[in-house]
Formats: C-alpha cells, sequence, structure tokens
C-alpha cells in the first residue's frame, strides 16, 4: 500500500525504481529514521526526481513527508556528493537509468 493517494507519475516511478534497486519501500523513505544508507538514499530519490524528473522541491518534500529545506539541503550537497562519494555517483547513475527506463 502507497500512502501518496493521487501520485504524481514521477514521483510513483522513483519510489517504485528505488524499491527496486535498494529496497526501501515509500514507508521507509517517509519514516523518521536518519540513519545510513537509508538517509543517503531518500537524498538519492529527491535529487533524482527533482534534477531528472523535473519534480518540484514543494512536491519533492511532499512525497518524503520532510521539508522544503530538507530537499534543498540535499540538492545542494549533490554536486560534491557526486565528485567525491563512489558509491553516491553509482547509486544516483543506476536509479536515473531506472527511471528513464520506465
Amino acid at each position: 500500500m502507497y500512502i501518496v493517494n493521487k501520485p504524481h507519475p514521477a514521483i510513483y516511478q522513483a519510489f517504485m525504481a528505488t524499491e527496486g534497486l535498494f529496497g526501501a519501500t515509500q514507508e521507509n523513505l517517509v519514516s523518521l529514521n536518519r540513519h545510513e544508507p537509508l538517509a543517503s538514499v531518500r537524498a538519492l530519490v529527491c535529487c533524482v526526481m527533482h534534477l531528472e524528473m523535473w519534480v518540484s522541491v514543494e512536491q519533492c518534500a511532499t512525497a518524503i513527508h520532510r521539508s522544503r529545506d530538507s530537499i534543498t539541503y540535499y540538492l545542494s550537497k549533490h554536486p560534491d556528493r557526486m565528485e567525491t562519494d563512489d558509491e553516491y555517483r553509482e547509486s544516483y547513475d543506476a536509479l536515473k537509468i531506472r527511471v528513464e527506463k520506465k
């Protein structure tokens, strides 16, 4: 069962791709758990939705039950993590490819 009543198609697609790749369900992503690796997966999903799928910051925040400030924080850290964190970059690319296939 998914929490979003009338999901934006891109958001639904991103949640399904995330579950398939990382095993993190929508319930996991909206939970209050701030520990790794779930926190990084949550940031990945938001960055892919916003940067690749043109989902607004507000829609991303609503979808994962976080503030717009949280999404803005994920987006501000994204360029640095893409340069310095190989695992993050590989996961981002894998999720991006997965959502492009749908």
